[in-house]
Formats: structure tokens, C-alpha cells, sequence
């Protein structure tokens, strides 16, 4: 009989966390979306898209070890669409090309990384909407909100402008081209950062 054996993960998602209230610290966040950067950099160097990133699939462990799961939808790069007119993914972390149905590669990823990365550092969604019709138009056609307080809560709110309108840009070419240069980018919106260098 065929079967699929997988790796118990000891560990909540993301989601899970964001529904219990916890804020994360943006230094813990930085190191979490890095280790998701390093997976997903390596799944399209080697041809696969995931096409599903959000924080429902990925899980932490008690060491802070993340793992990507549910490469259910995944494809590669290449390859025809699996059923045509199917939505496939969550809306709220599509990218605006997943949306409209074009062909996808690691970009799609990288932009769907920021969206969690901007909901994990800041509580609240880069494009919301009250149903999927106001959340997929947001995503295609308007620029993502600013959350409030981003002093208050350690981060440089210029750098903050700048990173995530490059991350969640409406073209791909306009993106970050790789998931670690993202991070690398990500670390300048951090307050710490900044203090630690003097005058």
C-alpha cells in the first residue's frame, strides 16, 4: 500500500502565535523570516515555486527553528498550470500576479514573504479588506498601508517605506530578486540597528 511518511514538527505556526496576541520582537522576526528566506532561495534554485507562503505553514519549534511546510500546491517553475481558472493559494499573501492567473516564479514567493513579514512585525495586513473580491483589487491595484505606531514598536519608519514597497511591488521585476536579499534589506528597518551606529 502506498503512504507518505513526514516528519513530526513539535512546534506552533505562525498563525498560531499571531492568534494568541504574542507581538513579535523585530530581532525575532528578522532571524524566523531569514531561515524562511533560506529555504525558499533554495526550492527555486532548484525550479519549484511554492505558491502557498503564509503563516498557517510555518511551523516553529521550541528552539526557533522554522520549518516551510505544505508544498501541496507547489510546482515547478516551468510547467503548465494544474487546473485552469482554479484560485489556487490564500488571497490575502498572493501576489498580485497569482492573482490575476499569470505564470509565477520564486517572486510570487518572495512577495507573499513580505506580506507575513510585514503582518508579523506589525500586526496587521499589508492589503485588508472585509471580503477576497476588496483584498485581490487591493493587491493588484493599490499601494500597502502604513501601520501606525512603527517608532513606537523599534522600527524606522523611512526604511520600513522603502523595504515594503520594494518587497510587495506590483511587478516582479521590481521586487527583491532572491528571498535572502529581502532580509538583508529587512534589517535596516530596525530602530536597534540604526542606535547602534553613533553619530
Amino acid at each position: 500500500i502506498p503512504f507518505l511518511a513526514m516528519e513530526i514538527v513539535d512546534g506552533k505556526t505562525i498563525a498560531a502565535i499571531i492568534e494568541e496576541g504574542t507581538r513579535f520582537k523585530p530581532e525575532k522576526v528578522i532571524g524566523l523570516v531569514s531561515q524562511v528566506a533560506a529555504a525558499l532561495d533554495y526550492a527555486h534554485s532548484r525550479g519549484v515555486v511554492h505558491r502557498d507562503i503564509k503563516p498557517s505553514n510555518l511551523i516553529v519549534d521550541e528552539s526557533d527553528k522554522v520549518k516551510v511546510t505544505d508544498f501541496g500546491i507547489a510546482k515547478l517553475a516551468d510547467s503548465e498550470i494544474t487546473h485552469a481558472g482554479a484560485l489556487l493559494g490564500t488571497p490575502s499573501y498572493m501576489s498580485p500576479e497569482q492573482a490575476m492567473g499569470d505564470k509565477l516564479d520564486g517572486r510570487s514567493d518572495i512577495f507573499s514573504l513580505g506580506v507575513v513579514a510585514f503582518e508579523m512585525l506589525s500586526g496587521q495586513q499589508p492589503f485588508p479588506g472585509a471580503n477576497v473580491t476588496s483584498i485581490l483589487y487591493r493587491l493588484v491595484h493599490v499601494d500597502p498601508v502604513e501601520p501606525p505606531n512603527l517608532k513606537i514598536n523599534g522600527l524606522v519608519p523611512e526604511k520600513w517605506r522603502e523595504v515594503f514597497h520594494k518587497v510587495l511591488a506590483k511587478k516582479p521585476e521590481g521586487r527583491h530578486q532572491t528571498a535572502s536579499a529581502f532580509v538583508q534589506d529587512l534589517e535596516y528597518c530596525l530602530g536597534a540597528w540604526f542606535t547602534g551606529l553613533g553619530t
